[in-house]
């Protein structure tokens, strides 16, 4: 027996509390109704427009443009008709209350701000959050405030919950849904599979213990999905339906029992419920004021046809598919604009195309109809996209993502390349053969020397990178003040020093990393840099946990107060594991050029995407598919790389930026690594902002703006701080062959003589990765790599005087090294030599089957004076070979060598296992030595 029949005994007590309710709901609904609309009066102008935005916003998610919907699912789709109604006109009611709140001075400023969340980016946490307050407050109140806490909770459920929780019964296609109300919902819910439902449900069972007789939240506590409603919910949600006097809620209970009792195999009761629905309707297009469109009547057919197509009665369900086809078409010929009649009209053609009961040409027929009306809609809008707005974030990230594994990917081709180019170009020969000089006329013998250089050192030398850390960390220190204060202020979290600090610190992770590659080969200062920084985050993980930080529900676990921190912080920190991939040894010196190169190319592939996802495009794919017999993924793939193609130009922009700063020195290897972890890390938070503050989620670049003025202001103190010092240029030489020792040494020199002065090289192949400039990258890649190698001797000179011995911006100096032809580099390294104020000559591994750096040690002699000279040994060096080899040019010396008439005393620096040690002694060594060469620059 169905539990919605009426004992007819009983029915005129029924009709009679039925009418007292009715009479005594309309009486408060009138009086709630009139100070709503008097509030909405009072309430300005823009918290009105704001309020109609909202509502557009929402009707555009719950009734998307046509080129969104899938046209096979259109009749499964009107299925869930009536409840996006109901959801639609939930929503539109709490919208309205919270343009209410805006006229009560203690809640109207919270109220405009949670309006302009939800009209601009769809963020109803503020909103939920007002209505969730204001229902407290009024449960407060006793008894007399209970209807209205129940009305308020139902609101705040309406923003994202209640669309979230019947997303799917409202699109039984299960088309993927736009991200917009329901992005955040549920995220630490009570459960993982299915949070949205589970807070629905807590809500509307709070609601209906305030109000037994909410008609409005008892249909949705029945409808809820996943649900099994007793037969006392459903005599409760009709009785609170009739004496509610709303016929759409009435016929609605009807319509869900007739579904379940279907879904429960009980055909009669679902015929008889179903008849009761449209009882409903026929009663109330009897009454001019119950407001029942013919389009009304029109989709409750429909509804009746397609349950009878579900219980099996294929016969019965055409009959009525027809008479639903004869009133749609009337409609759509009197109405021709009317998109969502346009759309009745097809989908009636397709659920006839899936009635077996028809014949295959009838089907056929039916089915073709339904997509060329799509297709007639859809045209109307044909270069509107298909992909929301609310996706394109998600398509950025996925694409940065890509972009960062091909960055990685093409700089470890892309350095293979460089290095097998350089080789190739080294093998060049000058046109016309180098003169020699004839040995034996107008020669001096000298004697050589060999010492220790342990006497030499004495006591620790200045560290300007000190100085350089502390500006990066102020900088540091400004972007994640900058970051926490948005994300703070845009999300709505009351800002206390303890939040601001814990934002703040998972910000300045950023520059951690940075402070981190800056003393790179120094190990004990990056151990003190993450002691320091685990222990600022352990010591804040205390104190919230001594403050009384309540616990979170994380998938299930519950996490303790002080715990919660680190999975903040551990969330904040994940992007940073692709700065880890792009910043490290191998790629550092392309990485920053290339990730940029790649991100503009991505971004132009993204607009590509996003533009052929509408109707033309879509259209046109289709054509070309057609034409060409291509894949939708091949298809794809060629519209990404088609836009990535088109945003070179855009990419050379950008390329010649770069090219021009690095020449006139605005930026180096330090501050170009810099504004490439504050850059990424600002576009990280625009991304977070938007969730929350849509297109103003582009103010997260104040952060990268705040970092860059800091580091901008102590660039320009170091560089004076710079220019007050000598500089002191030094020339590094080397054993060809070992590729690996010959970078760890490098990079730990540059580290750190680079604050000292400039040092210069003669390029091979072996260090070509990490002498790798934005200059000389994008001369690689445009083919005029030509232009930095010297073929002829006669271009030695004029190189040599275009070198720049000031530092750059940041009181960094530059890494010169020459790209020589064969014929070129004997001279090279000669004036090199001479404008050197050190020479540091690495011979490990000097032995008599690497005997090609005999040529330096002889120009040494002939042109450097030995006190300049400081040559670094281990174990691997033969030195009775290196005294011998010395001791053999010193006989021979031309007349202007700066080493006779000796004895000529070099310095033997013992290599230490650690490079950083090694360094720290060449510094103290130079110290010194005196500074012929160095000037103030």
């Amino acid at each position: 027996m169905c539990v919605l029949r009426l004992p007819v005994v009983a029915a005129w007590r029924l009709a009679l509390r039925a009418l007292l309710c009715l009479l005594a709901l309309a009486a408060a609904a009138g009086l709630a109704g009139a100070r709503a609309a008097q509030a909405a009066q009072q309430a300005d102008p823009d918290a009105q427009a704001l309020a109609a935005q909202a509502q557009a916003r929402f009707a555009r998610w719950i009734e998307p443009p046509v080129v969104q919907l899938w046209p096979p699912g259109l009749a499964e789709r009107e299925a869930g008709s009536g409840l996006r109604a109901l959801i639609q006109q939930q929503h539109g009611q709490a919208v309205q209350a919270l343009l209410a709140l805006t006229a009560d001075p203690a809640q109207a400023a919270a109220a405009r701000r949670a309006l302009h969340r939800l009209a601009r980016v769809g963020n109803a946490a503020p909103a939920e959050a007002l209505l969730q307050a204001q229902a407290q407050a009024l449960r407060q109140r006793g008894p007399g405030g209970a209807r209205e806490a129940a009305a308020a909770r139902r609101h705040a459920l309406a923003l994202r919950e209640l669309p979230a929780a019947f997303w799917l019964a409202m699109n039984p296609t299960g088309q993927a849904q736009p991200m917009l109300e329901v992005r955040r919902t549920g995220l630490f819910g009570d459960s993982a599979s299915d949070p949205a439902r589970n807070q629905a449900e807590r809500g509307l069972r709070e609601a209906l213990q305030l109000d037994p007789t909410d008609a409005a939240a008892w249909l949705l506590w029945v409808a809820l999905p996943q649900r099994q409603p007793s037969a006392a919910d459903w005599q409760q949600a009709l009785a609170a339906a009739q004496a509610s006097g709303d016929w759409r809620l009435l016929a609605a209970v009807h319509d869900q029992a007739a579904q379940a009792w279907l879904r429960q195999g009980d055909a009669a009761a679902a015929r008889e419920a179903q008849a009761l629905a449209q009882q409903v309707l026929l009663q109330a297009q009897a009454q001019p004021l119950a407001g029942v469109t013919p389009r009304d009547a029109s989709l409750a057919l429909g509804r009746s046809a397609a349950w009878h197509a579900a219980a099996g009665d294929a016969a019965e369900a055409a009959r009525l598919w027809r008479s639903v086809l004869a009133q749609r078409q009337r409609l759509a010929d009197t109405r021709r604009d009317d998109v969502a009649l346009g759309l009745d009209l097809a989908s009636a053609h397709r659920a006839l195309a899936l009635l077996p009961a028809l014949d295959a040409q009838a089907r056929q027929r039916h089915d073709l109809t339904s997509f060329q009306i799509y297709e007639s809609l859809a045209a109307r809008d044909r270069y509107k996209p298909s992909t929301d707005e609310a996706s394109w974030a998600g398509m950025a990230t996925t694409f940065v993502v890509f972009a960062s594994l091909a960055t990685l990917l093409g700089g470890l081709v892309l350095l293979l390349m460089y290095r097998w180019r350089v080789g190739r170009w080294m093998a060049r020969a000058a046109s016309a053969p180098v003169p020699v000089a004839a040995a034996g006329w107008g020669v001096q013998a000298a004697t050589v020397q060999l010492r220790s250089a342990v006497a030499a050192v004495s006591g620790p030398v200045a560290d300007v990178r000190w100085a350089a850390s502390a500006v990066h960390l102020l900088a540091g220190v400004a972007l994640a003040s900058v970051a926490a204060w948005l994300s703070l202020d845009f999300g709505d979290i009351a800002i206390t020093p303890l939040r601001f600090a814990v934002v703040g610190w998972a910000y300045l992770l950023g520059t951690g990393v940075l402070l981190w590659l800056l003393w790179a080969g120094e190990r004990r200062v990056q151990w003190a840099l993450l002691a320091g920084y685990l222990g600022g985050l352990a010591l804040l993980c205390l104190l919230a946990g001594l403050r009384g930080t309540p616990a979170m529900a994380l998938a299930g676990i519950t996490v303790p107060g002080w715990a919660t921190l680190l999975v903040f912080w551990g969330m904040a920190a994940l992007p940073y594991l692709l700065l880890v991939l792009l910043l490290n040894r191998q790629v550092r010196s392309v990485g920053p050029v290339l990730m940029l190169a790649v991100v503009l190319a991505c971004l132009g592939g993204v607009v590509a995407q996003v533009a052929s996802s509408s109707y033309a495009g879509m259209r046109g794919m289709a054509a070309l598919a057609s034409e060409w017999g291509l894949s939708f993924v091949v298809m794809q793939l060629g519209i990404f790389l088609a836009g990535a193609l088109a945003a070179l130009p855009l990419v050379a922009l950008a390329a010649w930026a770069l090219h021009v700063a690095d020449r006139r020195g605005w930026i180096n290897d330090v501050s170009l690594l810099a504004d490439t972890v504050w850059l990424f890390q600002a576009l990280v938070l625009c991304k977070s902002l938007a969730f929350d503050v849509g297109r103003d989620g582009v103010l997260g670049l104040l952060a990268f703006a705040a970092a860059k003025a800091v580091a901008l202001a102590g660039g320009l103190l170091l560089r004076w701080r710079a220019r007050r010092q000598p500089a002191r240029r030094l020339l590094l030489l080397r054993v060809f062959g070992d590729r690996r020792r010959s970078e760890r040494l490098f990079d730990s020199l540059r580290a750190r003589w680079a604050w000292a002065g400039p040092v210069r090289m003669i390029a091979a192949p072996d260090l070509a990765g990490r002498t790798l400039g934005p200059a000389e990258l994008i001369d690689f890649v445009t083919f005029r790599l030509r232009r930095h190698f010297l073929i002829e001797p006669a271009q030695v000179a004029p190189r040599l005087a275009a070198l720049s011995d000031a530092p750059d911006l940041g009181g960094l100096y530059t890494v010169d090294e020459l790209f020589c032809g064969n014929d070129a580099w004997q001279p090279a390294v000669r004036a090199l030599m001479q404008a050197s104020d050190l020479v540091v000559m690495d011979l490990r591994s000097f032995n008599a089957d690497r005997l090609g750096c005999r040529y330096e040690l002889g120009a040494l002699l002939d042109t450097v004076p030995a006190s300049r000279v400081l040559l670094l040994v281990d174990g691997s060096t033969v030195l009775p070979l290196l005294e011998g080899t010395l001791a053999e040019h010193a006989r021979a010396l031309p007349p202007g060598s700066p080493n006779l008439p000796g004895p000529a005393t070099f310095t033997l620096l013992q290599a230490a296992p650690d490079d950083a040690d090694t360094v720290r002694a060449v510094m103290a060594i130079a110290r010194t030595m005196p500074a012929a060469g160095a000037t103030r620059r």
